[in-house]
């Protein structure tokens, strides 16, 4: 049976931003596929890096950060629907568990960006391997270094503040019973 809930402003939101963290994730990878298929030559430390690199510059932490906002937003409207008095029971669990699912993609997606970010690092070193060691190569490397530590950051507070929301729907629970 299809819900007749409405989406709410807040919801369509954020499947907004997961949706373009989507199309980004899916952008950079086959772009890195895409670099790596069509190169000339043989593959060296420098080109697979830059491939590497191409693929996952995406993962930064202001995407965290966005995406970050994205399950507080959530949450706040759980949070809402949870102390809901005079609505409809179905109404208010229709989107509780909207807000639980869309707090769970944005979840993975922010693992992935986490990932993304290790990849991007691994990128950078494979790249500035084979080379001396200069000012260059440890400034690119340090920079994507600190890439991949603000996105753990974020990604630690998300999940940490996800786990003592919980993660988890208790629809019952968060409304009245």
């Amino acid at each position: 049976m299809k819900s007749t809930t409405k989406w709410e402003v807040p919801e369509f939101g954020a499947v907004g931003v997961l949706s373009a963290v989507g199309v980004l994730i899916v952008s950079g990878l086959l772009s890195g596929i895409f670099r790596s298929v069509v190169q000339s030559g043989p593959a060296t430390a420098l080109t697979v890096g830059s491939d590497i690199e191409a693929s996952s510059q995406w993962a930064e932490p202001i995407l965290g950060i966005v995406l970050l906002v994205v399950m507080g937003v959530c949450w706040w409207q759980v949070t809402g629907w949870s102390d809901a008095e005079d609505a409809d029971r179905a109404d208010v669990e229709v989107h509780l568990a909207r807000g639980w699912t869309i707090s769970c993609w944005a979840a993975i997606e922010l693992i992935v960006v986490a990932m993304g970010a290790i990849a991007y690092l691994i990128g950078s070193i494979i790249s500035t391997s084979g080379q001396p060691l200069s000012d260059i190569a440890w400034s690119t490397d340090t920079s994507a270094a600190g890439n991949l530590v603000a996105v753990l950051a974020i990604v630690t507070v998300a999940l940490l503040i996800g786990w003592s929301f919980g993660l988890s729907p208790r629809l019952s629970d968060s409304y009245g019973e």
